[in-house]
């Protein structure tokens, strides 16, 4: 397991997914939830760039 800390650059990334242009630029999303993040890992009809969690 790769552990690291978030840089401001990833950061900003991610915050700009939240706009459709950006969505459709990349062609990334954010999912959120640990439900909704399970099924997507068991699905295996996307390809997963990153994952990132938190500690709660």
């Amino acid at each position: 397991m790769n552990s690291q800390q978030v840089s401001k650059a990833q950061i900003k990334y991610l915050q700009s997914l939240k706009l459709k242009k950006y969505r459709q630029k990349y062609g990334c999303f954010v999912a959120e939830g640990r439900k909704v993040v399970e099924e997507l890992l068991k699905d295996n009809l996307l390809k997963i760039n990153s994952v990132y969690a938190i500690d709660s």
